[in-house]
């Protein structure tokens, strides 16, 4: 073969490699034109899973099992959202809002929920301390990232210039706060393998994603241009933090922000809100149905502080039904012990007898301002068990024959206790060397009712069995019928020498008649309005005035130690801390308490007691 057939074999491979990259070239314009074509399809819908899936598959955030109220919270604030039409809240998740919820926030759940899901654009969380606030605005920050890292371009979906920031901003109430709440995202970010493969950027408060466009920018850059770090951006600052105005953010968490003080001390909160809330009005988009959709969120989330800040307006606009500035808003209010299933209320009790008005704010997520504060000292009350140790107190089977007693019964509404407490009036000589009466207990019981198939019922009869060291409690499946303490109180007749028997007005007439048809003295008393602040006013003269005895039983300490007073348009009332309080056997207390003091046969006519402490009424 010579050099010119070399040559012209040569040539021939040449331009049949030339004639295939053509057709080629060909084939790859038309797989570009169809990824361009999924590409615009994609930026119409949202390609995600939804915020359960997100953080408790495996798949993305990793090692996380969600506690119930986590769950519905999470639930609440995404469902009806693009990925997350298929969440609902199962049976027992309303269930368990039915039990720890007040009335007023489970009629506003269930008011947004009724036959839909609402698309939530504020959420305002009204949590005790050490409830996982930075748990949950974590996870939120990190399903946020990530949805707008299933866009190609989420700068394009929301009409932005290409490349500028989206910030996923969270304000702390102050620097080491803002590096809690960071530590925990990053954790997170760092558990998931979708976002830490996007990192660009991570510095000590700021976390960059690269997008699908970022990388495509970035690739066709070469030498020393400058590269995007990534346009999508969590950042956690705090209140005094100037650098977080002035951006576009998708979503904003005001972590703690009942708490927001500028550098001066003063409070922060409306200044800062009012802000940083406009940026939100920058992400509005069309659905694949042509509807426009606003996509900016915020989080309210903090412990609470007084009712003349910003958080309790928020708060108390989320519950509203009626307005349309609340329609998008969704608040929940739980004390720490309901958020935190590893917290007992009872854990907390040192909290509550340093600073009863802190605990009832910080941990039970009472708002302050003239709404609620603890009734009694805590203090006092142990001084109360204190002296029945000393005497030797206890639940007694029998009184002595020389001794009248003085009952009152707290009858039951329809799945409720029934209690009755049994007390007798002694004299006593105060330090001034006047006379008083001292009111000691004698004997309490409670009959506590289980339902059929409510597992949290069960649960709490069975922890207040346990703390019964006294024969104190009663468990009772189904309702209680009536008969079973109508018997009772009659033969507890037999052993104590009752002058008064006192009821409730409620369902008690049929109780009454049985009783006075065996000779026994009852009546009764009102315990609504004026008639039960009277009565719990004397009980508290008696407690802080050292002039009441309680024999050592927790079931009956705790109960008085958590009663709260609420204020009211006609004065003030009393009521349990919560849900899973009672205030059965306080009741009863106050109620013979009342009687017996003011029963001038049970002693001789006394002056006006003496009160120790001063400033609670």
């Amino acid at each position: 073969m010579d050099i010119d057939d070399i040559f012209n074999q040569a040539k021939q491979r040449a331009e049949n490699k030339r004639n295939k990259k053509e057709e080629n070239k060909g084939k790859d314009n038309d797989v570009s034109e169809e990824n361009k074509k999924a590409d615009t399809d994609k930026q119409k819908e949202r390609y995600f899973v939804d915020i359960i899936s997100f953080s408790e598959s495996g798949n993305f955030l990793t090692g996380i099992t969600l506690f119930p109220w986590q769950r519905i919270i999470l639930k609440a604030f995404y469902m009806g959202s693009e990925g997350n039409e298929s969440l609902s809240f199962t049976a027992e998740e309303w269930q368990l809002m039915e039990e720890d919820l007040d009335e007023e926030n489970l009629n506003s759940i269930k008011h947004r929920f009724d036959g839909g899901r609402p698309y939530i654009r504020q959420l305002i969380l009204c949590l005790g301390r050490r409830s996982f606030k930075s748990f949950i605005t974590s996870i939120i920050a990190c399903y946020e990232a990530y949805k707008m890292l299933c866009f190609p371009s989420p700068q394009e979906v929301y009409g932005i210039s290409a490349l500028k920031p989206i910030w996923i901003l969270n304000v702390a109430s102050n620097q080491p706060q803002a590096k809690i709440v960071f530590e925990e995202i990053e954790a997170k970010v760092k558990s998931c393998d979708f976002l830490e493969r996007r990192i660009g950027r991570h510095t000590t408060d700021e976390i960059q994603f690269l997008t699908d466009s970022d990388i495509d920018s970035n690739s066709r850059l070469s030498g020393n241009a400058r590269k995007t770090d990534g346009s999508v951006v969590i950042v956690s600052g705090h209140s005094n933090s100037s650098g977080l105005r002035g951006h576009a953010a998708i979503v904003i968490i005001y972590d703690e922000i009942a708490h927001f003080v500028d550098s001066s001390g003063n409070s922060s909160d409306k200044a800062i809100y009012n802000a940083l809330q406009p940026s939100l009005a920058t992400f509005v988009r069309k659905d694949i149905n042509n509807k426009r959709v606003r996509d900016g969120k915020s989080i309210l989330i903090s412990s609470p502080s007084t009712k003349n800040r910003l958080f309790y307006h928020r708060y108390i606009n989320a519950l509203s039904s009626g307005s349309k500035v609340s329609a998008d808003s969704l608040a929940f209010k739980l004390p720490t012990w309901k958020a935190n299933p590893l917290i007992e209320k009872e854990d907390l009790l040192e909290e509550y007898e340093s600073d009863p008005e802190m605990f009832m704010q910080e941990y039970a997520a009472e708002f302050s301002y003239g709404g609620v504060e603890a009734f009694f000292d805590p203090s006092d009350i142990d001084e109360c068990v204190k002296r029945g140790l000393k005497s030797n107190l206890t639940n007694k089977d029998s009184g002595e024959h020389n001794i009248v007693y003085y009952a009152h019964v707290d009858t039951a509404r329809t799945g409720d206790n029934y209690a009755i407490a049994v007390v007798h009036v002694e004299d006593v000589i105060l330090s001034n060397n006047e006379s008083e009466k001292r009111i000691v207990l004698d004997h309490v019981k409670i009959w506590v009712p289980i339902q059929e198939n409510n597992a949290s019922a069960e649960r709490a009869a069975i922890n207040l069995k346990e703390e019964d060291q006294y024969n104190i409690v009663q468990v009772v499946k189904g309702s209680i019928n009536p008969k079973i303490v109508d018997d009772y109180i009659i033969d507890l007749s037999q052993k104590f020498n009752l002058k008064s028997i006192t009821y409730d007005h409620w369902e008690s007439s049929q109780s009454i008649k049985k009783l006075e048809e065996k000779g026994l003295p009852t009546q009764t008393i009102s315990f609504a309005g004026q008639s039960k602040t009277n009565y719990y006013g004397l009980l508290y003269k008696l407690v802080a005035g050292d002039l009441l005895d309680i024999f050592p039983s927790p079931i009956v300490s705790d109960e008085l130690k958590f009663l709260q007073k609420k204020r009211t348009s006609k004065g003030w009332t009393v009521e349990p801390l919560d849900s899973d309080s009672n205030d059965d056997i306080a009741d009863c207390i106050a109620g013979a308490a009342f009687v017996a003091y003011n029963d001038e046969q049970a002693s001789q006519k006394l002056p006006k007691i003496k009160v120790v402490r001063t400033g609670f009424f």
